[in-house]
């Protein structure tokens, strides 16, 4: 058997197989029904096997030849996107570094950084794209960045990672709140209380709830849910919710006196502030530095939170 499908085809069966369906996929590629079915009418002709068992009202599911070919579909495609993006950085001029980071390491931390790199290496386009964790994931997983920066409590599978700092999650509230005055709080006493939280499908949302739970902290009442950081704080501001953030999102407002930080009876859950990359690209020479000052610049011990 001679295989010389084209990418496009590998396209159109991958997104039935991520997407569960003919006509999500024709949704998501922007071409009609039929022509999905013809893509993948093509490749099982090419193939000589089917690719997938069909039953009436049921998601399609792969056979085992559709299962290899699944696999290649996914290596072949990820390096054809490390390729574009390798030469799309031969092409752009000046040279360009791409990162992928959590909104509020990008509204807090990463200026900063960015500001010190840029001293260095003034004729390198920087290119900062600001997502929720998951996004970030897949931007590296995929390799549409050089870098991604995270927050996680461990190792995502399949990257390769490099933990910058540990940060502690401090519970926060506002300037007039009751937890504001009192000192020894448990985390039994946290469960009276309203929550302000991540969006609770996120990946991070999930996290800090185990984080939370592990701190015995099981049974909270959330009435609000937001993608970032900034935006948790100024309704803790205005509001009477507590909400649990790492301790770099809400330094400055601690400091400035907006917000207290829960004088808490227990040592804190602690985050990683973690820089990832694809284990399958090779890191460039701008990346290395870039990950260089990142690891000379970021804190190894928390600083003291100011009650």
């Amino acid at each position: 058997m001679t295989f010389e499908t084209t990418l496009h085809r590998l396209r159109v069966f991958k997104a039935v197989v991520e997407l569960g369906s003919f006509k999500l996929a024709s949704l998501h590629l922007g071409i009609t029904q039929p022509a999905v079915s013809a893509h993948i009418q093509a490749l099982e002709q090419e193939i000589r096997r089917p690719l997938f068992i069909r039953c009436a009202g049921k998601a399609p599911t792969l056979t085992e030849t559709g299962s290899l070919v699944y696999a290649y579909a996914q290596d072949v495609l990820r390096r054809t996107e490390q390729l574009e993006m390798l030469i799309a950085d031969l092409d752009s001029h000046p040279q360009r570094l791409t990162i992928s980071t959590q909104k509020d390491i990008a509204n807090t931390l990463l200026p900063a950084y960015v500001q010190n790199f840029k001293s260095i290496y003034r004729d390198v386009e920087l290119v900062i794209r600001a997502h929720i964790q998951d996004q970030v994931i897949d931007d590296v997983r995929h390799a549409r960045v050089h870098l991604g920066l995270i927050l996680s409590a461990q190792h995502i599978h399949g990257l390769h990672t490099q933990v910058l700092s540990r940060e502690p999650l401090v519970f926060i509230v506002g300037h007039d709140h009751e937890l504001a005055r009192r000192t020894r709080v448990s985390p039994a006493d946290l469960q009276k209380y309203k929550f302000v939280c991540g969006i609770q499908t996120s990946m991070y949302a999930k996290m800090i709830r185990t984080l939370l739970a592990q701190l015995g902290l099981c049974d909270y009442c959330v009435t609000v849910q937001v993608e970032d950081g900034l935006t948790a704080i100024e309704i803790v501001k205005r509001g009477e919710e507590v909400a649990a953030l790492p301790l770099y999102c809400v330094e400055a407002d601690l400091r400035a006196g907006s917000i207290r930080a829960v004088d808490l009876a227990c040592d804190p859950p602690y985050l990683q502030l973690q820089l990832i990359r694809s284990e399958h690209q090779p890191l460039s020479r701008l990346a290395q530095e870039f990950a260089a000052l990142l690891k000379s610049r970021t804190r190894s011990v928390p600083s003291p939170v100011s009650k």
